[in-house]
């Protein structure tokens, strides 16, 4: 998303959000891809998301901007042969290391793989 093209399709991806209408898949991969490859300012990107946060957005909605998320970043693969269960322990703000240094040793006692904490 580029100049003057970017910035209306950005207006109508938040016209759209405001209002409660859908947005669609291909608009929020066009986001996502926007704040990934810094096309879009950080004053853009906080509108679209305060509309998100101010407004929600529908299921089908919700679901791609998860995928979308989850498709921008680093996938990491599952190692041949390996048959224990794979957890994965995000910060959800405000517990630190508090939780995650104690959780690791005590999921890997388990028989559990956390590739990051």
């Amino acid at each position: 998303m580029i100049g003057e093209v970017a910035n209306m399709q950005l207006d109508r991806f938040i016209r759209a959000v405001n209002g409660g209408a859908p947005v669609g898949q291909e608009a929020i991969g066009e986001f996502i891809d926007g704040v990934v490859d810094h096309s879009l300012d950080d004053e853009q990107v906080e509108s679209a998301l305060r509309a998100i946060h101010d407004h929600g957005l529908g299921d089908s909605d919700t679901m791609a901007l998860t995928y979308a998320r989850m498709r921008s970043g680093e996938m990491l693969e599952r190692p041949a042969g390996l048959q224990a269960t794979i957890v994965d322990k995000r910060s959800s703000g405000g517990v630190g290391e508090k939780v995650s240094i104690p959780l690791a040793p005590a999921l890997a006692a388990w028989g559990r793989h956390v590739p990051r904490v």
